[in-house]
């Protein structure tokens, strides 16, 4: 009875497909306007899954031959990751970014985005793919479901499953009109149910429910 559940809510001004131009993100790394471009954006740490998206690249790459890859963030698994794309043979399609302050630019510049954790709380990364109405593709832990609906706003699929992933991914990037209905559909979420506006009207709301309470409780 004491506890009331806010969640995160995302700028839809600084985040908003129609203002944000990625094709600046785009030039900087080399890539042509056409170029299938995925990403993952967050810490490097066993947590978000990172190897699981590698592993799942050779597939997705032998089906989408001129696919690309941006591996924005850094963390103690960098050394290891970029290791595992060489010996691997994806290094030619992998780019690491290391910390980036122009997320929104980021996201601007993507096809899609891939969240393959382990496990979430309310992933805010997530907020943001979507805010861009770009299409997701992400693992049913935790906080993700409380986010998106599978085949509604993302396609979800079970974490720890490199070819389940690989196969959604190449399903996002071979079929355009599910990937602009998931894009639009996440967009209009978010805009309902995640933005900044309504978290703020949450907590001022909340704020002043204790505030008459507690002259309540005084004035008996």
């Amino acid at each position: 009875a004491k506890i009331q559940v806010i969640r995160n809510g995302v700028d839809l001004n600084v985040f908003d497909p129609k203002t944000v131009d990625g094709s600046t993100v785009r030039r900087e790394f080399g890539l042509e306007k056409d170029t299938p471009l995925i990403g993952i954006v967050g810490r490097m740490t066993p947590q978000k899954g990172h190897l699981d998206l590698l592993t799942a690249l050779v597939q997705i790459r032998a089906a989408v031959p001129a696919v690309r890859v941006l591996i924005v963030g850094d963390g103690p698994l960098r050394d290891e990751l970029v290791e595992y794309a060489a010996r691997h043979r994806l290094d030619d399609c992998c780019i690491f970014t290391g910390p980036r302050e122009d997320i929104p630019a980021i996201m601007g510049a993507l096809d899609l985005v891939v969240l393959p954790s382990l496990s979430e709380g309310l992933p805010f990364i997530l907020l943001e793919a979507m805010a861009m109405g770009k299409p997701v593709v992400a693992t049913m832990v935790n906080g993700v479901r409380e986010v998106v609906e599978d085949g509604v706003t993302a396609l979800l699929v079970p974490p720890r499953a490199p070819e389940r992933l690989a196969r959604a991914v190449i399903a996002l990037l071979t079929n355009r009109e599910l990937s602009s209905r998931l894009g639009v559909a996440a967009r209009q979420h978010v805009e309902q149910r995640f933005s900044l506006t309504l978290m703020m009207q949450q907590v001022e709301r909340l704020y002043e429910e204790l505030l008459a309470q507690r002259a309540s409780q005084k004035d008996s």
